[in-house]
């Protein structure tokens, strides 16, 4: 009993961590997060699980490795962005990187988006922080025990070896990515956002320009992105019918 209280602890530090590893959120922040509905929390859950693609996870799986899968993700992703700016092998992701700095302008005021994509390409490896906070989650899991250790690096390492070996899970990273963010960060709005269509249009004005002109330009990838964003609203609870508007009587 007292093995599994201790494995449960260790876990949920793990996840504690992980949830700060961008620094702690402040105050008023924590006050809205407070006040999301349960759909809202859902989203949160699934961008965390998809939001650089799926994750190979198994229902089976012990909770140390998914945990490990989760922390690899969190590693490999970051080097991988890191790489990616530093070696300027992809400018698409660049473009998203940059499209995205300028929002920051808007609450920050103009060169914010200059100095945070070159604090980027120039520090290494992006936030020295963050690589301290996963050396210090990676201790933890060394302390477990046998099994669940190995349990968590083996999670770890399917993470890691997925993205290393199969460029294809990047494809989609940019859209998603931005989607994702959009509904997360504008969680009050979106249930009055009805029918589907006024949401569509509301996720598109705030997407980067590049990513939105792709799609309006394009009837199969407009089609793909309603039905997408359907299914990603009705999974997390939220459905996206009409407001006000009954269901006509069929009889």
């Amino acid at each position: 009993m007292k093995g599994q209280v201790r494995s449960a602890e260790w876990l949920k530090q793990i996840h504690e961590w992980l949830a700060e590893i961008n620094g702690p959120s402040d105050p008023e922040t924590a006050a809205d997060e407070a006040q999301k509905p349960e759909w809202a929390w859902e989203l949160d859950r699934i961008a965390a699980e998809s939001i650089w693609a799926a994750l190979p996870m198994n229902r089976r799986w012990s909770e140390a490795k998914r945990t490990g899968c989760l922390v690899g993700r969190e590693f490999v992703m970051r080097r991988w962005a890191v790489e990616q700016l530093h070696s300027g092998a992809n400018p698409d992701f660049e473009a998203m990187m940059q499209e995205g700095a300028f929002q920051l302008e808007v609450e920050m005021g103009p060169g914010a988006a200059d100095e945070f994509m070159n604090m980027v390409r120039t520090e290494p490896f992006y936030d020295l922080n963050r690589n301290v906070a996963l050396a210090r989650i990676l201790t933890l899991a060394f302390a477990a025990s046998v099994k669940e250790s190995a349990d968590f690096f083996d999670g770890f390492v399917m993470a890691v070896r997925k993205r290393a070996e199969n460029d294809d899970v990047w494809k989609s990273v940019c859209l998603r990515a931005s989607v994702h963010s959009i509904l997360q960060n504008n969680w009050p709005q979106i249930p009055q956002l009805r029918p589907l269509r006024v949401l569509c249009d509301f996720v598109l004005e705030r997407l980067p320009p590049r990513l939105s002109r792709r799609i309006r330009g394009d009837e199969i990838l407009m089609g793909n992105f309603r039905e997408n964003l359907r299914k990603l609203c009705n999974s997390a609870g939220m459905p996206t019918g009409s407001v006000g508007r009954p269901r006509k009587n069929s009889a």
